[in-house]
């Protein structure tokens, strides 16, 4: 019984472990900055709004001070 149970707790790390890699994944791609053509489809709404490339731009915009710069300057344009 002792084995099934160490069995069952191993599996059990190894899904969190997958779980926490999967976040920290996301965390590392919400931190790159987009192409510009990218950044400048979404902010003239070349880019339809809840799809998932103007999601990430969006997420991105809401972390990355240069990246809010780059947009007003291609709003401003």
């Amino acid at each position: 019984m002792t084995s099934l149970s160490n069995i069952l707790f191993q599996f059990f790390l190894l899904i969190c472990l997958y779980g926490i890699v999967k976040i920290i994944i996301e965390i590392i791609n919400q931190r790159k900055c987009p192409e510009d053509e990218e950044l400048k489809d979404v902010v003239l709404g070349i880019t339809k709004k809840n799809t998932a490339s103007a999601d990430k731009v969006i997420r991105h915009l809401g972390i990355c001070e240069k990246c809010q710069e780059r947009a007003r300057e291609i709003g401003s344009e």
